[in-house]
């Protein structure tokens, strides 16, 4: 029964029913997006939990249905429950972590969540049948009302579901409209403000809405259930409460944090990370504009190949890309092992299909680089994010305490507000309002558009140059594009250019073929040079010049000086000299020791030069004094 009944919910939400019990559905269109709808309505319909990782994990109606029927389950904790209502309420792990960074820097944005919702008929909605809906959807969501407060020495959440929501309605001129929404995003004073703030202008054009609610109290999730309620509410339609809320959440958290399931995910975190976790860096770009540059840079990329391969080999779109990252991310660290956080939604439990609050999870992912065929490296990522998902109930914040963990790169996976806003059949814009600082020093996310995914870099602009942010997008979507056509592939042979840049260098690499003595090194011609032309001038810099007699003079002591220092064929030699008549005499010595010289810019972070000696390792660096003592 338990079959038949899901096999019909799943035939509703796919539009099909051309499968079969043991079809993996992942391979006839089911997304993580509509797993979460498939959560839902088996919540709904048949009364019973089926969290979204437990959907995507199994994949298959009859293994759905054994998990539901089964009657001894795993030890675990019970679902989460309604609460007495209480005045204080403890934070969540999540929470603590957003509190602290706002302790860190108080006056920062990178925690805000503003937009604005723009019609372009200045009586369509009216202001107040506006402000009217937003109080219904406030209403439906009084968990937005609470404030930090100070209990003792705790921090806690103060329920205040009787505050009454101000909300600021004006008249404005179009043309300042730009520089209001400007100025409309300021910090927040967790114990002092609300968490939220609302403010409507009517202009000779339009009408705007401009919202802004703290992510210590809302997620993206929480933002397309506020937009979703907030057009019910102007089209006159009933809301419908939340069945648990944040404030039930937090104390749902106290409970596990004492459960059995929760030293088991304590254990499979010690096993993933080994006990420690150094997380891997995108290095910094050795020159960064000192103008000041928006740090969101995106691209789009078409999403039939990778719908295709999803469908092919039973993968989520989220998985696809997280694989692709982390070869892109490879390609700069030469790492074995490529560790970076993600993001996660938080809502495995159906019943928070429309509470309102900030359940993000932070988790890690740590990957062995080793090659295989992309669609094997794939399928090892998605097996070990199921894992990592069904043990999201030990925090992140404990994760940094104790493994050492300093989020680096960050991947998230977004579905999209999936909302259309219009009132009276007319369209309202979402406009997204620019924040000055991203959350992560380097954050990729991922957005569904159309036929199409939108691939958005937010990257700290005091670290990274835009046109470096530029090359490591074009990396990562060439990648994408090679693995979807060609799952196939071994990852460490996936292409890092497009059609067009890989032609252009097949172009450059060819040229005129001169003929010459191919039994001849370099350094044979050379020597030959300084016995022909001894008094030629061989190198010259601002200061002075060497012949070539001078010229191989020097760079026979050198060379004899390598030599002594172990410097054999076969081994590396660093230089790190600016332009100087020196840096000559250092290449040409030592390839006459036998090794092969690596070039380092002193202009790069100290960071990337360390990893590019160790990573060479070179047997000496070669440089100037002054270089040397300035770093």
């Amino acid at each position: 029964i338990v079959e038949k009944d899901l096999f019909a919910i799943v035939s509703d939400i796919l539009q099909t029913d051309a499968f079969g019990v043991t079809t993996n559905l992942l391979s006839i269109g089911l997304t993580s997006l509509l797993a979460i709808r498939l959560s839902v309505k088996v919540k709904q319909e048949l009364d019973k939990n089926l969290p979204t990782k437990d959907i995507l994990k199994l994949k298959t109606i009859r293994l759905l249905a054994r998990l539901l029927t089964r009657e001894e389950q795993e030890p675990g904790i019970s679902g989460i429950t309604t609460y007495p209502a209480q005045e204080y309420y403890p934070l969540t792990e999540t929470q603590k972590g957003i509190y602290y960074d706002w302790e860190k820097a108080r006056d920062a944005l990178q925690y805000n969540i503003p937009i604005a919702i723009r019609s372009a008929d200045p009586d369509t909605p009216d202001p107040s049948r506006l402000r009217e809906a937003l109080l219904a959807v406030m209403e439906m969501h009084p968990y937005l009302k609470t404030r930090l407060v100070l209990v003792g020495e705790e921090v806690m959440q103060q329920r205040r579901d009787g505050q009454a929501v101000e909300i600021l309605v004006k008249n404005e001129d179009e043309d300042k409209m730009k520089s209001v929404m400007t100025e409309f995003v300021q910090p927040f004073d967790l114990f002092h403000d609300d968490m939220y703030r609302f403010e409507i202008y009517t202009t000779q054009s339009a009408v705007y809405l401009l919202m802004d609610i703290h992510h210590i109290a809302f997620d993206g999730v929480s933002m397309g259930i506020f937009l979703q309620d907030l057009k019910h509410a102007l089209e006159g339609k009933d809301l419908s409460p939340e069945t648990v809320s944040a404030f039930d959440v937090s104390l749902y958290e106290q409970e596990t944090l004492k459960s059995p399931a929760y030293q088991k995910a304590q254990d499979y975190f010690d096993t993933l990370t080994g006990g420690e976790c150094s997380m891997s860096v995108i290095p910094p770009s050795p020159k960064v504009p000192e103008g000041k540059e928006n740090g969101n840079y995106s691209q789009t990329v078409p999403g039939e190949a990778i719908d295709t391969f999803c469908r092919n080999y039973g993968l989520t779109a989220n998985t696809f890309f997280l694989s692709a990252l982390t070869q892109a991310v490879q390609r700069y660290t030469r790492e074995e092992q490529v560790v970076l956080t993600v993001s996660s939604g938080g809502r495995a439990d159906s019943q928070l299909a429309r509470t309102v609050g900030m359940f993000v999870k932070t988790l890690p992912v740590k990957t062995d680089m080793k090659p295989r065929p992309f669609i094997e490296f794939s399928k090892d990522i998605q097996e070990q994010m199921f894992s990592t998902m069904e043990h999201e109930i030990f925090p992140f914040t404990r994760m940094v305490d104790k493994y050492g963990i300093v989020p680096q790169i960050n991947y998230v996976y977004e579905g999209g507000l999936g909302i259309e806003m219009n009132v009276d059949n007319k369209p309202l814009q979402i406009i997204f309002l620019d924040l000055e600082a991203p959350r992560f020093p380097f954050g990729v996310v991922v957005e569904p558009q159309d036929n199409t995914y939108v691939i958005s870099i937010q990257y700290d602009n005091t670290k990274y140059a835009r046109e470096d942010v530029v090359r490591f997008l074009e990396i990562y979507k060439n990648i994408a594009s090679h693995a979807a056509l060609k799952p196939d592939t071994l990852n460490s042979e996936l292409t890092l250019m497009g059609p067009a840049v890989r032609q252009q260098v097949m172009d450059f690499s060819e040229g005129t073929q001169l003929p010459y003595n191919t039994s001849k090194t370099f350094i044979d011609l050379f020597r030959e040079n300084a016995h022909k032309y001894p008094d030629n001038k061989a190198v010259a810099d601002k200061n002075s010049s060497l012949t070539y007699r001078l010229l191989d003079t020097y760079s026979d002591r050198l060379a004899a000086e390598l030599a002594t220092l172990g410097v054999a064929p076969g081994t590396f030699v660093a230089v790190m000299m600016s332009r100087r008549k020196e840096f000559v005499v250092s290449i040409v010595a030592i390839q006459k020791a036998g090794g092969a010289y690596v070039p380092m810019d002193s202009e790069y972070p100290n960071d990337r030069l360390l990893y590019m000696l160790e990573n060479s390792e070179s047997k000496v660096l070669i440089t100037e004094r002054r270089i040397y003592e300035s770093k």
